[in-house]
């Protein structure tokens, strides 16, 4: 029979929502101009993972965000006694984002680019 004993509902909810928002920014480029000769393009691409784990020793150590439920580290699988654990992470991540800015100066373009995901907490 299979059992999940916890799910934090909240943390789902507010996953989803942040993924459903950058899946619907980032599906279509956009350019906006600010100012005469400015462009501005926001891009990148959304990854979406769902990763069940099922331990018979106890929990991932870190919590929620550490980094054995990020990273799947194999010291921080629970060996030993303790009871079982299961745990359903959703998760967008690897997420990518990006700002690209390009503007006409003298003659010359000048072009700015920043890109960010959201792959750790820091």
């Amino acid at each position: 029979m299979f059992t999940i004993k916890k799910i934090n509902t909240g943390k789902f909810s507010r996953h989803c929502l942040y993924s459903s928002i950058a899946a619907a920014l980032i599906t279509t480029p956009l350019t906006v101009s600010a100012a005469p000769a400015a462009d501005f393009t926001i891009g990148g691409f959304a990854k979406l993972s769902v990763i069940y784990t099922d331990t018979d020793s106890g929990t991932i150590g870190g919590g929620a965000g550490g980094i054995g439920r990020t990273f799947y580290v194999p010291s921080t699988i629970p060996v030993g006694n303790g009871e079982d654990h299961q745990t359903l992470d959703f998760t967008a991540r690897e997420t990518r984002l990006n700002f690209k800015v390009v503007k006409e100066i003298d003659g010359h373009n000048v072009t700015g680019f920043i890109e960010t995901d959201f792959l750790t907490a820091t």
